[in-house]
């Protein structure tokens, strides 16, 4: 291939460069950028995975709690009738 051919070749790939894409007249607001992260980041993603499961874990204790409480006290009840009844 001849050099003048080169070089022009050269040149009007430059010149395309120019008008590949369309420049963007508008941008988005911090607000509409958070809201694609917090959609499409792997990330937050996975840190809604750890608060839902941190939530379930909380939940299964707060649960867990309330039915040792209820036995304690269903527990204790038995006691008291055994000792006020001899049984």
């Amino acid at each position: 291939m001849s050099k003048y051919l080169k070089t022009v070749l050269v040149i009007l790939a430059f010149m395309g460069c120019g008008f590949a894409q369309p420049t963007l007249n508008e941008s988005i607001s911090f607000e509409e950028y958070l809201a694609f992260v917090k959609k499409y980041h792997p990330l937050f993603k996975q840190a809604n995975l750890t608060l839902s499961v941190g939530e379930a874990n909380l939940l299964k204790a707060k649960i867990t709690n309330t039915v040792f409480k209820y036995l304690d006290m269903r527990f204790k009840i038995y006691l008291d009738v055994v000792a006020v009844f001899g049984v």
